[in-house]
């Protein structure tokens, strides 16, 4: 059992116990994309994964909502798009990180309220970003959802972890 208390002290931990397992062992881009592989697996969903560009070393905070971002995009999908493809991309330009997560399934409208703490979930992660955050779903064209981070709110370390402009993946369900 995890103690959730906050109290002086403890919060520390707290939050540490919070943090999807998965960041422990890689950063938020190698957890997606496994998440994104294991989710999909035994349904008639496929997947494809890019990234393109240098990234910064985020913040861990950043890395969780980036992730937890993309999993409910996913769940999104699977859930309500009846999709046949869902496309992850990140890309770090200069001036900007993006992640647009985006499916060819069914449009909902976007300025409607919907049950669920989803899409207001993703803007309150991206606004403690600093960020924007994009939705267009539209019939015959699916649901593109862009995270947009500019590069100056980002401590830029020393280091930067590089992604492999190679790392394209299109993964088809074995399941199938």
């Amino acid at each position: 059992m995890v103690n959730l208390s906050l109290e002086h002290g403890n919060s520390e931990a707290s939050c540490y116990a919070l943090r999807p397992q998965a960041l422990e062992e890689v950063n938020f881009w190698q957890a997606l994309k496994g998440m994104v592989k294991s989710t999909t697996v035994g349904t008639l969903l496929q997947t494809r994964c890019e990234a393109k560009g240098k990234v910064p070393i985020l913040p861990p905070a950043w890395q969780e909502n980036l992730l937890r971002i993309g999993q409910e995009a996913l769940s999104n999908t699977l859930k309500y798009a009846h999709a046949r493809q869902f496309r992850t991309r990140l890309t770090s330009s200069a001036k900007e990180l993006r992640l647009d997560l985006c499916d060819d399934g069914d449009e909902f409208r976007v300025r409607e309220r919907h049950d669920g703490v989803g899409l207001t979930g993703m803007r309150e992660r991206v606004q403690e970003m600093g960020g924007e955050l994009k939705i267009v779903s539209s019939r015959g064209k699916g649901t593109k959802i862009a995270v947009i981070l500019p590069k100056d709110a980002v401590r830029q370390p020393a280091v930067q972890a590089k992604i492999p402009r190679t790392n394209t993946s299109l993964v088809k369900n074995p399941a199938l």
